[in-house]
């Protein structure tokens, strides 16, 4: 009994033995990971270095003053405007930016006017204790030793004073709207006339228009820069296609110096300056025409048109009227 189990023992011991002998020893070659550009860049070693930055950009700018000053807990961290956390909020909260709070003597419209301190409010707001009240002047308590150093103050008038340029040195360009058409009134005759544009089956269906008569059309029109009466196009077009102007009759809107007054789409009274006289014979009895409406000022190149191709059908078709 004792021989067998030597016997099973050195039997096991000997195929240990060879099983060790054929293992074969795996080695692992860990590969190189690709360089990350980003690596130096992040480190310093091929970066911009702090001496790089222009302290007189809106990079420099938010990094040297907007940040570390202002974009504080509770301050101009996002709670409230202008909002200093990165450099595009910074700007896009201060170039042409409307204000909310005013002088007495409402001297500002905006936080920043490209090369224009005087009429800048972020500037003021540096430089003035006594905004409105005494203690006024940002930062926040300026009045107890924490203004700002003349340097910061600076560099803020250099960037503005150089056009209060973007990240891409871009000076900004304030926007003109387009001029804005903003109410529509037909009259039997004149204006004196009963009012046909309110005479519709529905409320946004063709208005009926008699058959042999002169029918007063008036639009109100707004622009922002441009008094009314220099638009460099103003024009009414109309067509018996909803969507076909091709070929359509074209023609001048008459301006006049005393205005209509009258309702507008918001159903406040405004001033018309604009209307045309059309004669409905043109037209054979249960057409439907359909009219767009065109002003343009120089700040534009194409004008405006109401209702326009991509209009909804049921601006089409309020402007619009019937033969009846």
């Amino acid at each position: 009994m004792i021989k067998a189990i030597a016997k099973i023992s050195f039997v096991l011991t000997l195929l240990v033995l060879i099983l060790y002998a054929c293992k074969k020893e795996v080695t692992v070659i860990e590969p190189d990971l690709p360089k990350n550009p980003f690596d130096e860049l992040l480190s310093g070693g091929n970066g911009a270095e702090d001496d790089d930055i222009d302290s007189s950009t809106i990079v420099g700018i938010h990094k040297y003053i907007l940040s570390p000053r202002c974009a504080l807990s509770g301050c101009h961290d996002g709670a409230f405007e202008p909002d200093y956390r990165t450099i595009q909020s910074s700007y896009s909260t201060l170039v042409y930016h409307p204000i909310v709070k005013n002088n007495t003597a409402q001297e500002f419209t905006y936080r920043v006017i490209p090369f224009d301190t005087a009429g800048s409010l972020f500037h003021e707001r540096i430089t003035n204790c006594c905004f409105v009240n005494v203690g006024d002047r940002m930062p926040q308590d300026g009045t107890t030793g924490n203004l700002l150093p003349q340097e910061s103050i600076d560099a803020i008038a250099e960037w503005i004073m150089n056009g209060a340029r973007d990240i891409f040195g871009n000076v900004p360009e304030l926007a003109n709207p387009q001029p804005t058409p903003y109410g529509m009134l037909v009259y039997l005759n004149d204006t004196n006339g009963i009012r046909l544009d309110t005479v519709r089956p529905q409320e946004l269906y063709p208005f009926e228009v008699p058959k042999d008569s002169i029918i007063d059309i008036w639009v109100g029109a707004y622009d922002e820069e441009t008094p009314l009466n220099e638009l460099t196009y103003r024009k009414i077009n109309f067509s018996t296609s909803i969507n076909d102007f091709s070929v359509a009759n074209e023609v001048a809107l008459d301006f006049v110096t005393s205005p209509h007054i009258a309702p507008a789409f918001n159903n406040q009274q405004v001033p018309y300056f604009f209307h045309y006289q059309l004669n409905s014979s043109a037209y054979n009895l249960n057409d439907i025409v359909y009219f767009r409406i065109y002003f343009k000022d120089e700040h534009h190149e194409n004008p405006t048109e109401i209702p326009s191709d991509g209009s909804q059908l049921f601006l089409k078709t309020y402007f619009s009227f019937q033969i009846k």
